[in-house]
């Protein structure tokens, strides 16, 4: 279980977003996907880790290795982006 999603597997799960897009909200919660509105991806907070903290982070390096060896967030396996 990563936070509060569990972690599934499925094929075809490469997706751009966690190497290409870094997204802070509001509160300085950095997520994975620009079109996660409800910060269920958070992979840092940029308020606690700073910018560089976030993209270096253990959590998102985690996550690349997940989605690379075919798991993803239960939120990221529903995404049409990455089928």
């Amino acid at each position: 279980m990563v936070g509060p999603h569990h972690v599934v597997d499925v094929k075809d799960t490469y997706c751009p977003a966690p190497y290409d897009q870094f997204v802070i909200q509001w509160n300085g919660d950095v997520v994975a996907c620009c079109t996660d509105y409800e910060g269920r991806t958070k992979t840092a907070n940029v308020f606690v880790t700073g910018i560089e903290g976030a993209w270096k982070g253990e959590t998102l390096k985690q996550r690349k290795r997940d989605m690379l060896e075919g798991r993803l967030l239960d939120v990221c396996a529903k995404c049409q982006g990455v089928k």
